[in-house]
């Protein structure tokens, strides 16, 4: 059934789709018998699992207990795979160090380990969307929604704020991302409105800047 109420889980869950799409990506194209690339590899992966870790903690925070009061179990299972995810993280990264065996053969292994990570992660943020939002829904109101969201916002730091933008801004409808800026444009700060917007030009195809300029007028 479609649900037409703010969902907390809808637009964060396209930049991750979007965010281990792109690394799983950059995985497979790199060439692990060269150590820059690796190390290049190794840090976008960092990036990227610092993101995730920050985001499982956020929905620890702010939407697992509200899901707790209505549906125990699904809250309980949640939190219980953001621990397994950050195991999973730490072993990816342990793999991608690791010198046991050749360079091309240990990164084969990290490609397929971290396809599957993304599957699993993928799997998880569906159940939050189809098990989590609907005991939210059930358990408040449209402004209190509106508030856990505004709690959320508020608790990143605006260097991580700019990390999540570079991928909010390709991962979502030109609508959604028009609606987007144009709330950061009436109640953003002016300098924080315009360091986004050099960001979208930088992460969006030359068709959408033209709307990107028309927001900046």
């Amino acid at each position: 059934m479609t649900h037409h109420r703010r969902s907390l889980y809808r637009d964060i869950h396209k930049a991750v789709r979007l965010m281990l799409h792109t690394l799983v990506g950059r995985a497979s194209r790199t060439d692990f018998d060269d150590p820059s690339e690796v190390a290049a590899l190794r840090a976008d992966t960092l990036r990227t699992f610092g993101l995730l870790e920050s985001h499982a903690e956020h929905e620890n925070t702010h939407m697992n207990p509200i899901v707790a009061r209505v549906a125990p179990e699904v809250a309980q299972r949640l939190d219980d795979e953001h621990d397994e995810q950050t195991l999973r993280m730490h072993g990816l990264l342990e793999l991608l160090d690791a010198g046991e065996t050749s360079p091309a053969g240990r990164g084969h292994v990290f490609v397929v380990s971290l396809s599957r990570f993304f599957a699993e992660v993928e799997s998880h943020m569906a159940d939050e969307e189809e098990l989590a939002m609907p005991a939210i829904w059930s358990a408040l109101d449209d402004d209190a929604i509106l508030a856990v969201e505004h709690a959320i916002v508020a608790s990143i730091p605006p260097d991580e704020r700019m990390q999540w933008m570079r991928w909010f801004l390709p991962a979502l409808p030109a609508r959604d991302r028009e609606a987007m800026l144009t709330g950061m444009k009436q109640g953003a700060p002016p300098e924080a409105f315009a360091a986004t917007l050099a960001l979208a030009r930088e992460v969006l195809p030359a068709s959408e800047h033209p709307a990107l300029e028309r927001l900046a007028a």
